[in-house]
């Protein structure tokens, strides 16, 4: 399932990654100090979906419709390694760094005046709350550090990942009528207001419409929640707070053929 795109097509390989936490998000009033381990032209661009009742957010495949309640903004992925958390610790370790438009074209600027932004140290915080919230960073002057041991973690996989915690399958009984398999949103550790809401790019999914006839429920007892959540919002099908099962029953009764009968 594809993500997003590597900037400007420029990465030609990613390694995998190790380590528990993959994924680092800039908090309130802390200034992170990093070292990024590759170029703008190579970070991983990619919509995030947010979800306000839930306080959830997901990264969006490429090309997949979505409930149009969410709220969609544009975002990447940097590796970079940490050289000091905001909490006073330096935990020497490998991150995938998400930063909001407003941030990735900061020190995308930057790059493009410099040449790089590889060669130096960067601190970036944020400060404010909701629509007032900013991101900030500073180059630090050019200084050598090897960091020829570290492994960048593969991005998409990472995205995959996130994808899966919330609409990943949870283990259970085979599928059936009576005994539907519920899939779990997760709430990735992320404040609201980083969804960066000034960003033009947010925007919410236009109506869609689809000449099809709906799936047969042979087929929609086969399918998990997300896969069912996008069937039925293209047929105008309410799906929040909604179960499983109960999507299956209202997918399955055609109105058409109720009101032919």
């Amino acid at each position: 399932m594809k993500f997003g795109t590597e900037i400007a097509q420029m990465a030609k390989k990613r390694a995998v990654a190790t380590g528990e936490q993959k994924a680092w998000f800039i908090r309130h009033n802390e200034t992170i100090t990093v070292r990024f381990l590759h170029e703008p032209p190579t970070w991983m661009a990619f919509k995030q979906a947010w979800d306000q009742g839930q306080r959830t957010s997901w990264p969006v495949p490429e090309g997949a419709p979505f409930d149009p309640d969410l709220q969609v903004s544009m975002k990447a992925y940097a590796n970079i390694l940490m050289l000091d958390d905001g909490q006073g610790n330096c935990p020497d370790k490998v991150f995938a760094l998400l930063l909001p438009k407003t941030l990735k074209d900061q020190l995308t600027a930057h790059y493009e005046h410099e040449g790089t932004i590889t060669n130096c140290d960067v601190d970036i915080w944020k400060v404010g709350e909701g629509l007032e919230t900013t991101y900030m960073c500073k180059l630090l002057p050019p200084a050598d550090r090897d960091v020829s041991k570290y492994k960048p973690h593969d991005l998409e996989q990472l995205l995959q990942e996130q994808y899966d915690r919330v609409w990943g399958e949870v283990e259970s009984e085979p599928v059936t009528d009576s005994s539907p398999v519920v899939r779990q949103r997760i709430v990735i550790d992320e404040p609201t207001d980083d969804l960066d809401v000034s960003d033009p790019e947010i925007k919410r999914r236009p109506e869609l419409k689809l000449d099809m006839d709906r799936p047969p429920l042979e087929e929609l007892l086969g399918l998990g929640i997300g896969p069912l959540r996008e069937i039925a919002t293209r047929f105008g099908i309410e799906t929040k707070g909604r179960k499983r099962a109960e999507i299956i029953a209202e997918l399955a009764i055609d109105p058409d053929e109720e009101s032919a009968g």
